[in-house]
């Protein structure tokens, strides 16, 4: 028997590629679907391990809060053990802190 060599999940942010254990994926995917952001539990459950997910900047402030909640509920040593969710907090923080530019048009600024 092979061992399961895809045993995390990846989430980019603007910046950074976060690392998350299978396991604490699938909690996530719970709450997230107890939050109904479907949609956003949608794009883990079709890219699993396979890809890194890309988190739509309108899906990060509700994703922050759902991740702060969670740190809450459990406490931050036991965030720690879960694996990734303090540094998924900071990511998704930088990220609303500092969006990135909106891509250029071809103009020349505003008349």
């Amino acid at each position: 028997m092979a061992a399961r060599r895809n045993d995390s999940v990846r989430i980019a942010t603007s910046d950074q590629l976060i690392e998350i254990p299978w396991e604490t994926s699938r909690q996530l995917r719970g709450r997230l679907l107890a939050a109904h952001l479907d949609a956003l539990e949608d794009e883990f459950a079709a890219k699993g391990a396979s890809a890194p997910i890309v988190i739509d900047l309108a899906d990060k402030g509700p994703l922050l809060e759902l991740v702060l909640g969670w740190i809450e509920d459990v406490g931050e040593e036991q965030a720690v053990a879960l694996g990734g969710l303090l540094a998924l907090r900071d990511a998704l923080r930088a990220d609303l802190l500092a969006p990135p530019d909106p891509p250029v048009s071809g103009g020349h600024g505003r008349s």
